[in-house]
């Protein structure tokens, strides 16, 4: 499985508004977002869409071309027992050894893939999202991790990502925390994201 390109198709061995900085991301594509955490919130402070069942991670790549900082929308919470409940969150977590020469390096990548079904991922991995345990965990993660990636679909304007969820072959989506050594790991710990329907395998 290839860590530095993005492909992932094979199996699976709360704070102030900053500035933005200058950089923008490619608008309306599937992509890979690699940065540093900077901080997280419950409203989302640039798309258009609040949606209550997310929580928005924020991340800023130093440098290069798209050096700035980018919000990243997070399905973490389910409708379930509201009258408008639809289709139920679910997610999978999964730890994977990976030494730090091995780590994505900052920025944006386009041809990014990741395809649950291809990695191995099966239905009965996924647990039912219940009260506010995943939105707990994505929280503390981000805020520990040295430096964090997700795949998804970016915003229309290019300040962020969405849709960091189970999508369609190779376009799917999910969030990934990396570890050092003296925090540890070093490790890649992933989140992936579904809902009750489409099924995997």
């Amino acid at each position: 499985m290839s860590h530095q390109n993005h492909n992932h198709t094979t199996p699976l061995p709360p704070s102030h508004n900053p500035a933005t900085g200058g950089g923008r991301l490619p608008g309306n594509k599937f992509a890979a977002l690699v940065g540093k955490y900077d901080h997280w919130t419950l409203q989302a402070e640039r798309s258009d869409a609040q949606n209550k069942f997310h929580v928005y991670v924020w991340v800023a790549v130093a440098g290069g071309p798209n050096a700035g900082k980018y919000e990243c929308a997070i399905n973490v919470l389910s409708d379930k027992g509201t009258d408008s409940a639809q289709n139920e969150v679910r997610y999978h977590l999964h730890d994977v050894q990976l030494d730090v020469s091995h780590w994505p390096a900052e920025g944006i990548s386009t041809t990014a893939a990741l395809d649950y079904a291809k990695l191995g991922l099966h239905e009965a991995d996924f647990t039912d999202v219940e009260a506010g345990e995943l939105r707990t965990l994505v929280e503390h993660y981000a805020s520990s991790c040295q430096l964090m990636g997700a795949f998804g679909h970016t915003y229309p304007d290019g300040t962020g990502l969405h849709e960091t969820h189970m999508q369609s072959p190779n376009q799917d989506g999910a969030v990934v925390f990396y570890y050092d050594v003296d925090h540890g790991g070093p490790i890649a710990r992933w989140v992936f994201v579904k809902f009750q329907t489409p099924k995997l395998p």
